[in-house]
C-alpha cells in the first residue's frame, strides 16, 4: 500500500520472502543485474508459500509454473525471470543504478497524485482478496512448521 512508485534493483541473491518482495508484485517496477537471482526455497525448508505469493505468482505467471518454482527451489536467473514477465528489464550491474534512477525521474515528472491514484485502481483486484491469502498462508505455515522437527516435512513419494 505504498502511495508512491517504487522501483526495485536488484542486483544479486533475493530468496524465499526476498523473491517475493522482488517478483510478487510489491514493487511497481522491477530492474534486475545480470547477476540477479532468485528462488523460492520453501519446499526445501518444510514451508509453504507467503507474503502473498501463493495468489500473486500464478495471476503472474500461471499456476504450473508457480508450482514447478515453489515445489523444486529451482534458481530462477534474471532472463528467467523478464521472459516470465516478473521483472521490467536486465542491465549490467554498472547501469543498474543510473537506469534505475532515470526511470525514477521519468515516474516523477508525473504529477504525484496521479500516479497514486494510477497505483491504486491497478493494485486493487490483487489488494481486495490479499487479506485473506494472507491469513491463509499465515495459518498455513504455522501447520507446516508444526509438522517437523528438526529438518524439512518428509515425504512418502
Amino acid at each position: 500500500d505504498f502511495p508512491k512508485p517504487l522501483i526495485l534493483a536488484i542486483n544479486g541473491l533475493a530468496v524465499g520472502g526476498g523473491a517475493n518482495i522482488a517478483l510478487a508484485n510489491f514493487g511497481d517496477m522491477v530492474l534486475c543485474s545480470k547477476k540477479a537471482r532468485f528462488m523460492y526455497p520453501f519446499a526445501k525448508l518444510g514451508f509453504t508459500p507467503e507474503l502473498g505469493s501463493s495468489m500473486v505468482m500464478p495471476f503472474l505467471v500461471g499456476l504450473a509454473k508457480t508450482k514447478e518454482l515453489m515445489m523444486t527451489g529451482t534458481w530462477l536467473s534474471a532472463e528467467d525471470a523478464l521472459r516470465l514477465n516478473l521483472i521490467n528489464a536486465i542491465y549490467s550491474e554498472e547501469e543498474l543504478l543510473p537506469k534505475a534512477l532515470a526511470l525514477a525521474a521519468k515516474i516523477a515528472a508525473n504529477h504525484p497524485e496521479n500516479m497514486r491514484l494510477m497505483k491504486q485502481v491497478l493494485n486493487h483486484p490483487l489488494r481486495e482478496k490479499l487479506n485473506e491469502v494472507l491469513a491463509r498462508e499465515n495459518a498455513t505455515i504455522v501447520k507446516s512448521i508444526g509438522s517437523f522437527s528438526g529438518g524439512p516435512l518428509k515425504s512418502s513419494l
